[in-house]
């Protein structure tokens, strides 16, 4: 009995990582840390060719001339599916990052 347990939670976990995937240039809403008013801002992700980080280009700048922000800097963020806001969590993104990209400043 144990075994379409063990199958069902291999394929459950699978789903939910290619589900933490997201293409380049994808849009997202995020909550910034440290910036603004802790509202959510809308963006991109896209991998920082300079640093092979990656960053939420912003679709406006933000107070202080901020046009992206790192994912370390991201507390919370969101992407569409099927016209309605889903929930992504940082943590799985920001842990495939390198060490220097998830210790980066974002100045």
């Amino acid at each position: 009995m144990r075994r379409p347990i063990v199958a069902f939670a291999a394929a459950t976990f699978a789903a939910v990582a290619i589900a933490q995937a997201l293409p380049d240039k994808a849009p997202v809403r995020i909550v910034p840390s440290g910036l603004g008013d802790g509202s959510w801002q809308t963006g991109k992700l896209t991998l920082n060719k300079g640093s092979g980080c990656t960053m939420v280009v912003f679709d406006k700048t933000q107070p202080g001339g901020y046009t992206m922000v790192a994912l370390n800097s991201v507390k919370k963020m969101e992407r569409q599916e099927k016209g309605a806001w889903v929930d992504v969590p940082v943590k799985p993104l920001l842990a495939k990052e390198t060490k220097e990209c998830r210790s980066a400043d974002n100045d």
